[in-house]
């Protein structure tokens, strides 16, 4: 098979809609440097990381857990090699940190809705 070129395509799909959608495709074929590659032109292009992390995510549906956790790896090695790129992990809002017990107590709240108390 030929190497994944993110700059090429048939230009029917916005650029944004284009490389989401191949960075899906490699995150469910699991094909490590051609989805490195993949995350570097896109976040070349401006693509932002939050949108990147999506749709490997939206992936792990149909690729499987293993490979969406390969292809975050992958991102934030490609991150940490790129001089002014926002980090690599996600930041969140403060008190709902991992960690902290915000999740913990939203899946309780949830499950007690479900299920009653």
């Amino acid at each position: 098979m030929g190497r994944a070129d993110p700059s090429t395509g048939s230009g029917k799909l916005p650029a944004l809609a284009a490389r989401l959608v191949r960075t899906a495709v490699l995150t469910l074929l699991g094909r490590t440097d051609d989805l490195r590659e993949c995350f570097r032109s896109a976040l070349t292009g401006r693509t932002r990381v939050d949108d990147l992390r999506e749709a490997v995510l939206q992936a792990m549906l149909f690729a499987g857990y293993p490979r969406a956790i390969h292809a975050l790896e992958v991102l934030a090695e490609v991150l940490a090699g790129q001089e002014g790129a926002p980090p690599a992990k996600p930041e969140f809002p403060a008190g709902r940190a991992p960690g902290n017990g915000y999740f913990l107590r939203r899946g309780e709240a949830l499950f007690a809705k479900i299920y009653g108390e």
